[in-house]
């Protein structure tokens, strides 16, 4: 099926993307179902500890290298070249996706890791950040090759470059739609858990609530209330 006008390679790239992470999520389970058999009866021990953090830190690197192929692949599918907001709209998306994965890898880790509060806190932030640096660094020598190719094309053929085609508009229309989502799911969980500690409550208490706090990024709580049970 040809790819309607207004899809990107950005919004492509994420269906790939949440393909590929939905099959990645029965294999995690299939793992962490391993490593608690395997610590039967010490779950509260510090080598199970260690174990599911290394587990999830290394889910997170995996999907950090399906997230960057998927960006690639879709955009050299769509037939893109480059353009001066390429590179900014690569590192949006590629950063909406990869956190939106670190929420759900590190909330697993909450659950699983029952720490005194005055104990270290099991994270996988490093991991994150090492992500983000490693992948933003092959962003910028993407893009270089690309602008390096471009430039030696235009001067060896006459007809229009083929970036033309490439339209920035939709890649960051795209990308904001994916910082939607992340936020409105934010919404969803913070509802669900406030729900469960605290039944009984309006709707409306519940949004008021989750205003207060810094994922209601300003929005209204009416905004927040139309989104956070979806």
């Amino acid at each position: 099926m040809p790819l309607r006008a207004e899809e990107s390679f950005v919004q492509r790239a994420a269906t790939l993307s949440d393909a590929e992470i939905f099959n990645q999520r029965e294999t995690l389970k299939d793992e962490l179902d391993h490593v608690r058999a395997t610590f039967h009866g010490s779950l509260d021990s510090g080598y199970y500890y260690v174990s599911i953090s290394r587990l999830l830190s290394a889910e997170l690197q995996t999907r950090a290298e399906i997230i960057w192929r998927n960006l690639v692949r879709a955009h050299k599918s769509f037939g893109a070249g480059y353009t001066g907001t390429l590179r900014d709209d690569m590192k949006r998306a590629y950063e909406v996706q990869i956190k939106t994965s670190y929420d759900e890898l590190q909330s697993i880790i909450d659950s699983e890791i029952k720490t005194p509060s005055d104990s270290p806190r099991f994270s996988l932030d490093n991991k994150l950040k090492n992500a983000l640096r490693q992948y933003v660094e092959e962003i910028d020598m993407y893009f270089d090759d690309l602008k390096r190719n471009e430039a030696r094309e235009s001067g060896t053929s006459s007809a229009g470059p083929t970036w033309q085609r490439y339209q920035p508009s939709i890649v960051r229309r795209e990308a904001r739609k994916l910082e939607t989502k992340k936020q409105h799911q934010a919404w969803q969980k913070a509802y669900r858990d406030l729900k469960r500690d605290q039944p009984g409550k309006s709707d409306v208490q519940y949004a008021k609530q989750i205003a207060a706090q810094d994922i209601a990024n300003d929005c209204a709580v009416e905004t927040i209330r139309k989104n956070m049970k979806r």
